[in-house]
């Protein structure tokens, strides 16, 4: 008996194994995809939160120079005082900030999946 007697070799279906390949590549596709579908909306996110932070910067430093031009006496005719207009323009900023949470919370709570940027539309 020679070795190669001994030797059972299988037989290898090619067409099963490039089946195989092509659905583990089609698998890598898909969760790549997946990976970068999240990777682009959390980078929405972060650019939106910016772009909103910016705008709620803006928005303070107009409201805190509109006030401060005011007279004392039109300060009090809305009933402000010079010293509260720095705890008034804060204010007004983190009302608006809860305002937007709520809406996400009462969204959330109707089984919306919503970010910021949805809320602020839809506002």
């Amino acid at each position: 008996m020679n070795a190669n007697e001994n030797m059972s070799f299988t037989k290898v279906d090619w067409f099963q194994v490039n089946a195989a390949i092509q659905a583990a590549r089609a698998e890598r596709a898909r969760i790549l995809g997946q990976a970068l579908r999240a990777a682009f909306r959390g980078l929405g996110r972060l650019v939106f939160g910016v772009a909103d932070m910016i705008s709620r910067a803006a928005q303070s430093a107009r409201l805190y120079d509109e006030l401060s031009r005011m007279s004392d006496r039109q300060l009090a005719d809305v009933g402000i005082q010079r010293e509260d207009i720095a705890r008034i323009v804060a204010k007004s900023m983190s009302d608006a900030r809860a305002e937007r949470a709520g809406k996400v919370v009462e969204l959330h709570a109707k089984g919306v999946s919503a970010d910021l940027g949805e809320v602020k539309k839809a506002a």
